[in-house]
């Protein structure tokens, strides 16, 4: 009878632990975000992204330009809190990676063409979330 209890809890345990690890490594990037790539071409400097995360999937609405692009695929490395994805942005075939950690994005950098573009992310924080009621 004892060893039934010991072999419960130890079940109950391995479960809950393996919930919380579960829940630590499905965080993604969501909501708004301003982002700005100096090295950019003039135009492309700066921006905002939506990200979205639904049915596991990672998905984001960029505006940049004036324009507005959809990213439908955006994948975390295995195990890991970096993103990457492509898009074709005016005929240009762009790879963005960054990090993900502690509802940052860190370490963006876009590669496009040849050239390797830093991109810094910042979290658009709306009055709503800011007070707890709208202004």
């Amino acid at each position: 009878m004892k060893t039934n209890v010991m072999k419960f809890m130890y079940v109950v345990f391995c479960m809950f632990i393996c919930t919380m690890v579960s829940a630590q490594n499905s965080e993604k990037p969501t909501g708004n975000w301003e982002f700005s790539a100096s090295d950019a071409p003039y135009g492309y400097q700066e921006g905002t992204c939506f990200f979205k995360a639904k049915n596991g999937k990672l998905t984001a609405t960029v505006k940049v330009s004036g324009r507005e692009l959809k990213i439908d695929d955006i994948k975390a490395q295995d195990n890991t809190d970096i993103y990457k994805c492509q898009f074709y942005l005016d005929g240009a075939s762009v790879e963005l990676s960054f990090k993900f950690s502690d509802n940052k994005i860190t370490n963006g950098l876009a590669n496009a063409e040849g050239m390797s573009i830093p991109v810094t992310f910042k979290k658009i924080v709306s009055e709503t979330s800011k007070s707890g009621k709208k202004k």
